[in-house]
């Protein structure tokens, strides 16, 4: 059985009443200990005239992204 977490984030401007936008994002937890990565988002907002924007987004093949940075001093002016 996978492991799941869910996120969800309510919006509302001005505050307590006008547009309000709903954000959920379901994580499953990757085979790789440690690495929760994201499944689904979905999104919804809605307006004070009444009109609402619905949208969802699937991933899959998620990977990890890696960097790494070497910093190089500025040659002393002449």
């Amino acid at each position: 059985m996978a492991t799941e977490l869910r996120t969800n984030l309510r919006v509302t401007w001005p505050s307590g009443r006008g547009t309000f936008a709903i954000i959920t994002v379901d994580f499953e937890q990757d085979a790789r200990p440690g690495i929760w990565a994201p499944k689904r988002m979905s999104e919804q907002y809605n307006s004070v005239t009444g009109q609402t924007t619905q949208g969802t987004a699937s991933y899959a093949d998620v990977r990890r992204f890696g960097a790494s940075v070497r910093i190089v001093p500025p040659e002393p002016p002449n």
